[in-house]
């Protein structure tokens, strides 16, 4: 074994496991993944839970002061499933000249990572699942295109269709969403866009590096690169009013164009957008640890 194990940060846990704390997963030291790992005589699989936080903060420590979260762990070791919580590379509030590269380049490297200590730690690399909360959801969508290992479920909640912001005009034609507008209008608009592509202003959108920074963050045109079994879509933002960059990035126009996409793809998607307005409302009532649960064991 090449990692070793910890004392577990959650006491209530009960039942045989094995805790790691901290592992590195890449070179940088924010990427780094612990692990909850049932005792079990055959290979389990996996939920990684994958924290939001706009790109600029949290880490995955998030989940264990969450009762939520703390029961959804106990239920899936419970059932033979093994649980992880990762961490990723993130963007510098004030100064950040790499964009979001950095972030979702992280997804293949935290899986490739997976598959490498699979042996070690007991795991089942067909029975791979994320759990992946707003800004989680970027390594994972880049993966999606970029990556190849196959995935065997992704759950994704506010997920974004494309990273190229000025993309989203096209996703949310319909509500007349001007990016530069909104650039134009709001200071917090500008300061979360710009970041997210290392840039300063409006005229480094068009320079030849920003260029194919957008082309290659820029999802919408191209195909996936991996086999999904199953993936689950939710958002439970109400859609207005369109101004706040938060709802415009959790919009739920995000959701139908990666359902879109993943359909055409052969992939079984459900949906959950109960706040959106007719006629693209929809609901599934599967929780998360039912659909974990039903993928997995």
């Amino acid at each position: 074994m090449r990692i070793s194990a910890s004392a577990s940060p959650i006491p209530s846990l009960t039942g045989n496991y094995t805790f790691y704390n901290n592992v590195n997963y890449g070179p940088y030291n924010t990427q780094v993944i612990d692990f909850f790992i049932p005792t079990s005589g055959t290979p389990t699989g996996i939920v990684i839970y994958l924290h939001g936080g706009g790109f600029v903060v949290g880490d995955q420590k998030n989940a264990y002061d969450n009762p939520d979260f703390i029961t959804r762990i106990q239920s899936y070791l419970d059932n033979g499933i093994a649980y992880a919580s990762a961490t990723y590379r993130k963007m510098s509030i004030s100064n950040e000249r790499e964009g979001l590269s950095r972030v979702v380049e992280c997804g293949s490297q935290l899986i490739d990572f997976l598959v490498d200590i699979a042996t070690d730690c007991n795991l089942d690399v067909n029975k791979i699942g994320f759990s992946c909360s707003s800004g989680g959801n970027g390594p994972i969508v880049h993966h999606m295109h970029y990556g190849s290992v196959d995935l065997n479920c992704l759950y994704l909640g506010a997920p974004q269709a494309t990273y190229d912001s000025l993309q989203w005009d096209t996703i949310l034609e319909e509500e007349d969403y001007d990016i530069l507008q909104q650039i134009d209008d709001s200071s917090a608009t500008k300061n979360t866009y710009f970041r997210g592509l290392g840039i300063r202003n409006v005229d480094q959108l068009y320079t030849p590096s920003t260029i194919i920074l957008r082309d290659y963050l820029n999802y919408l045109n191209k195909p996936l690169s991996i086999t999904i079994g199953e993936a689950y879509l939710w958002t439970l933002n109400d859609p207005t009013p369109l101004s706040s960059v938060t709802i415009a990035s959790h919009h739920y126009k995000h959701i139908l164009s990666l359902k879109d996409k993943l359909v055409a793809a052969g992939v079984t998607t459900l949906v959950n957008i109960p706040n959106a307005p007719l006629p693209y409302t929809e609901t599934n009532t599967e929780t998360e640890e039912e659909f974990f649960l039903r993928k997995l064991t």
